[in-house]
């Protein structure tokens, strides 16, 4: 098995982390890549990963931060679950 052959066979494993770069996650949340670079300098947002210079995030993280924010009643504070 060629070098090229193992490694499409490790990316398609499904345990395997998929990432999302900024504009990706931005895109999804429906907001700007300017704002979810204010949340990652705030410390708000979704986890993120720093692999060198880039910024990506983890599909599973940007689940449960999703996830973390879904609420039942609008008289439920944000600020609690932050």
């Amino acid at each position: 098995m060629s070098k090229l052959e193992n490694l499409d066979a490790k990316v398609l494993e499904p345990n395997l982390e998929v990432f999302l770069t900024p504009a990706d996650v931005a895109n999804v949340l429906g907001i700007s890549a300017k704002t979810l670079a204010n949340w990652r300098v705030s410390g708000f947002g979704p986890k993120y990963v720093k692999l060198g210079s880039r910024v990506v995030y983890s599909t599973a993280d940007l689940v449960i931060f999703v996830q973390s924010r879904t609420r039942t009643s609008t008289s439920i504070s944000l600020e609690v679950v932050r």
